[in-house]
């Protein structure tokens, strides 16, 4: 029981299953840390790498402190991954994209489509950065009824 406890580590994000163990273990072997602060390095030591030293740094003083401290870190990192798996699946579709209209160009399927379509998405300005007139939108994009 020992081994587990000093060898406890969060699986995943599992953090609430690792402070469960971790409480429990702590409860059936009382003697095994001798005070407050050997408990809490035990505890930060089960962490990821990534979130150990933040916890660290933050100097918690307490266990319940260090278990906020490390929620909040573990979120962040999670909403942080999940941001770079959207961004990359969004440029492998745009590229999966663009690769499809340059073949249809290639192959020479629906090429005068295919242009325009090509055309449009890589002439098209930028509204936010562009000081062009009403006017002109309405006769760039078509809309040939709001002149």
């Amino acid at each position: 029981m020992e081994d587990e406890f000093y060898n406890l580590v969060v699986k995943g994000n599992d953090l609430k299953t690792y402070v469960r163990r971790f409480q429990e273990l702590a409860v059936l072997c009382p003697n095994m840390v001798p005070n407050t602060k050997k408990l809490m390095e035990v505890f930060i030591g089960g962490f990821p790498q990534s979130i150990e030293g933040n916890v660290t740094a933050s100097k918690p003083q307490t266990l319940e402190e260090s278990i906020m401290i490390t929620q909040r870190l573990m979120e962040q990192q999670n909403r942080r991954q999940e941001t770079i798996r959207t961004y990359a699946a969004t440029l492998t579709e745009n590229k999966r994209s663009l690769h499809c209209q340059v073949s249809d160009l290639q192959q020479g399927g629906s090429s005068d489509q295919g242009l325009q379509k090509l055309r449009t998405s890589i002439s098209k300005p930028s509204l936010h950065h562009s000081t062009i007139s009403q006017y002109e939108i309405s006769v760039r994009f078509g809309d040939y009824n709001n002149p």
